[in-house]
């Protein structure tokens, strides 16, 4: 089974970098720029949000609706944990829900902050044109759109979604010697020297998996599009052009 990058979720290839305005958030953001975690799971609430017009809609209407995580559980559940007398597994619990609270009040002042920018937005860039995606106007509408959108039920499982399908993934070059490069290096130092990032991966996040022999490798492609070498991975990990089983 291969998966090509382009139909890899990730603010940074794939199909999903067209989200340009995701992206802008994700860099401009103190808090979304060091948790790539949770600029993911905005990605992924947004492809929520565009419902049959996203690019990824088949992918999105097939993840769970629920998940066997502690902020997902009930609080009758997690108050459970300390009538049990098991107070390291209740604090992590409540730890977790305190956690993703805190990011969702966060995203949603931040973006009620930029929807109500006036002239010049934080960090965009470009002219102001309905059509430029990093347009002061067109992230203001965007940030207007997301903020009216976002319940905390809908971030919570955006959240849940990434924390349990995430990989890591090097970022493809774009000149030929890098990607030879790549080719004639081991796959653990190619991970090292290469940039990496986030993903979702359809179909491939689905396999079941286990501790054992690595059955994913990469594959990285020449200029020419040819396949230029790659290596067998840990579990997990993924391809920059393609993520084969």
């Amino acid at each position: 089974m291969r998966v090509p990058a382009e139909l890899m979720l990730s603010v940074d290839l794939g199909a999903g970098r067209h989200s340009q305005t995701v992206g802008v958030l994700a860099r401009t953001d103190p808090l979304i720029s060091q948790t790539p975690t949770l600029a993911l799971a905005l990605l992924l609430a947004h492809e929520k949000l565009l419902g049959d017009k996203a690019f990824f809609a088949p992918y999105v209407a097939v993840l769970p609706e629920t998940f066997a995580i502690p902020f997902f559980w009930r609080p009758t559940e997690v108050a459970l944990l300390a009538m049990l007398h098991e107070p390291h597994t209740h604090a992590r619990a409540l730890n977790s829900w305190r956690m993703v609270a805190k990011q969702y009040c966060y995203i949603t002042k931040m973006l009620l902050r930029r929807a109500q920018v006036s002239g010049a937005a934080e960090g965009a860039e470009g002219d102001d044109v309905p059509s430029n995606p990093l347009s002061p106007g067109r992230l203001k509408e965007f940030a207007a759109f997301f903020q009216r959108g976002l319940s905390f039920e809908l971030f919570r499982w955006a959240m849940a979604a990434v924390i349990t399908r995430q990989n890591r993934v090097p970022v493809p070059q774009t000149d030929g010697a890098a990607s030879g490069a790549f080719a004639a290096t081991s796959a653990a130092v190619a991970m090292e020297q290469q940039p990496q990032t986030l993903a979702l991966i359809p179909i491939w996040d689905m396999c079941n998996h286990a501790e054992g022999k690595s059955v994913t490798y990469f594959e990285n492609e020449i200029a020419d599009g040819s396949a230029g070498g790659g290596g067998s991975g840990a579990a997990g990990a993924t391809s920059a052009t393609t993520a084969s089983s």
